[in-house]
């Protein structure tokens, strides 16, 4: 399994491509040594059998440098982990005002899947922890579940942002967190198989995951076709002075 993913230089924490100052690289080339580190030792001998002064040693960093990037073994193991997140919100945070919240998430998630072909490396290294997660659940699932928890909250945060004014905040953070659940889900479903797979083309990953999102409606009864969700409303505005259509639907006046 190693020498499937030998040369590995993508690391799944990675914001989006841009320019990065010296010790930003720095620290994200120190954040990969550990991650492929906790990552070889896991794979060759057990989670249980690997300690954080090991993954340090092969790093070739100091036992302290480890916990200040993960706060465990078994986060490196599993990420995603903060910068991820962090990185993904700011995408949301971006996208056109007029795209509903939902497909705003998806649109973001979309694109980190799309290349995933091209990316052999970054694949393999998905494909190893979803491995380790397989073979060792007991020990690595709950720190996945957790990860994918935090990385939710914050996906959940940044759709709040984008709901109209007049949602209370309670109302708001439960329909975040309710968008990004759904659209975290949805990954897992298109990704589940794919990961299952140690050496199979993962095929257009992009496309697949946005007919599961476009599938959605008719979970509740609706046929609406491909493609974006259709959302009825017009421009509202929103907490953050911006108009958002479709973030809250309405029914028909009567």
């Amino acid at each position: 399994m190693q020498d499937a993913w030998e040369g590995v230089e993508v690391d799944p924490d990675a914001p989006s491509d841009g320019p990065r100052g010296l010790r930003e690289r720095k620290k994200l080339a120190t954040r990969r040594a550990l991650r492929r580190a906790a990552l070889e030792l896991a794979l060759a001998k057990g989670p249980a059998a690997v300690t954080v002064e090991a993954i340090a040693e092969a790093a070739g960093v100091a036992p302290r440098t480890f916990f200040n990037y993960f706060s465990a073994k078994e986060e490196a193991l599993v990420g995603p982990g903060e910068p991820l997140a962090a990185a993904l919100a700011a995408e949301v945070r971006s996208r056109p005002v007029e795209e509903p919240a939902l497909w705003a998430i998806g649109e973001v998630i979309a694109g980190r899947l799309e290349g995933l072909r091209s990316r052999p490396e970054q694949l393999a290294l998905w494909r190893a922890q979803a491995r380790l997660v397989r073979e060792h659940p007991g020990t690595l699932l709950p720190w996945q579940l957790a990860a994918f928890a935090a990385l939710e909250e914050t996906l959940a945060a940044a759709v709040a942002e984008r709901l109209p004014v007049g949602w209370g905040g309670a109302e708001a953070r439960a329909l975040g967190r309710l968008a990004a659940g759904t659209a975290m889900g949805a990954a897992r479903v298109v990704l589940d198989e794919v990961l299952d797979d140690a050496v199979g083309d993962p095929g257009d990953l992009g496309a697949s995951y946005r007919r599961v999102l476009a599938s959605l409606p008719a979970l509740v009864g609706e046929s609406q076709g491909s493609g974006a969700p259709r959302v009825r409303g017009g421009h509202r505005q929103t907490a953050r002075g911006r108009g958002v259509r479709g973030a809250r639907t309405r029914t028909k006046e009567r």
